[in-house]
């Protein structure tokens, strides 16, 4: 994770120890690296790229525009840079990795969204302005965008601000012609009940994807499923509020336990008011994951009823037959007592032959 520090020190921490209680991280001070330019007066933020770890961040300049600063490592010990790109914020960047290339996104003083793009991290296309399909109007947003991958498309979140009652809204981005920055299929999540006047933190995987909102009053919500469906928020604890924007992401094994198969989403947040303390909560399984478990449970249920169904049904044709064979034998039982007596003398011929032809079908 990375964050800014109350002296404006950008500090990027890498967990060392994974467990309920025991979460140690190794912090890496910028500042010390880079003197002033490690200093920023808005947050930081991470992305993978490459097998390098990417950190970007707003020139420390207060809250005037500033450029947008990075720097990257491969093993934590060896930072190269930084960077000072032509990149103009009004502050924090956001990036992300996404099939061949890094990209970047940031407003601008108008509270326009632009965005740009690196095949290798070091040169950069031309920051793009964005606006919906059907608008020439530049799209703006109070907060910082964020991004996240839905259906394998690029996807960019923001804010609608007070002309939008301050929804959250996201679209599709056309990475083919990013120069044209054109966004296409918006929707506002929960139908625009979604607020905040923060931001947003995203996590996703090809299978699901967590937005991971601090709402207008403090409280940490999630919202996960196709259309963001499912939600739900952190209030069962007393400092599971917050003043700024959450850090998510996902990491390998529920509660930190790396050996395990699943994947769980974790929250790293501010506290509220004067808390300026860093918070940790991981949610455990994540809700794709139960809800995948919960879908082959339901076709094995189906499955096994299929399989009473017709162990049922097999079982009623072994009665059928069972009950033919026993008519059968008490039919040849008879056959055999008449024939006895046949041979006995006791059963005339005429009779005995009636008797054949009603048990064993023989005709004459």
């Amino acid at each position: 994770m990375a964050y800014r520090s109350r002296e404006s020190k950008i500090i990027v921490g890498c967990r060392l120890e994974y467990g309920i209680t025991n979460r140690t991280y190794e912090e890496y001070d910028l500042q010390i690296r880079y003197s002033d330019q490690g200093k920023s007066s808005s947050a930081p933020t991470l992305s993978e790229f490459n097998g390098r770890l990417y950190i970007f961040w707003k020139a420390n300049v207060g809250a005037r525009p500033g450029a947008i600063v990075y720097t990257s490592t491969e093993d934590g010990e060896k930072f190269d840079g930084p960077e000072v790109t032509q990149f103009q914020t009004g502050a924090a960047p956001t990036a992300v990795h996404y099939k061949s290339r890094l990209y970047l996104a940031y407003c601008n003083q108008q509270n326009e969204i632009l965005i740009s793009s690196s095949l290798d991290g070091k040169s950069w296309s031309a920051a793009a302005l964005q606006h919906l399909q059907a608008s020439q109007a530049n799209i703006t947003s109070p907060y910082p965008p964020s991004f996240g991958v839905i259906n394998d498309k690029l996807v960019l979140f923001w804010g609608g601000g007070q002309p939008e009652k301050d929804a959250v809204l996201y679209a599709n981005l056309d990475t083919d012609n990013l120069s044209q920055g054109v966004l296409t299929g918006v929707k506002k999540v929960d139908q625009g009940l979604w607020q905040t006047k923060l931001g947003n933190g995203v996590a996703y995987r090809s299978d699901n994807q967590w937005l991971v909102t601090t709402s207008k009053n403090g409280e940490i919500s999630i919202a996960t499923n196709g259309d963001f469906d499912s939600r739900s928020n952190l209030t069962d604890h007393t400092n599971r509020k917050s003043s700024t924007v959450c850090g998510v992401c996902l990491v390998p094994g529920y509660f930190g336990r790396v050996n395990q198969e699943e994947w769980g989403l974790t929250v790293v947040y501010r506290g509220f008011g004067q808390d300026s303390k860093l918070y940790e909560v991981s949610i455990g399984r994540s809700k794709a994951r139960y809800e995948r478990t919960i879908e082959q449970l339901e076709a094995r249920v189906k499955t096994l009823e299929a399989e009473k169904a017709q162990a049922l049904k097999e079982l009623a044709e072994c009665k059928v037959a069972r009950d033919t064979l026993q008519a059968q034998v008490t039919q040849l039982n008879t056959v055999v007592a008449t024939l006895k007596e046949a041979a006995d003398g006791k059963v005339a011929r005429d009779q005995l032959q009636a008797w054949v032809r009603t048990y064993l079908g023989v005709r004459r």
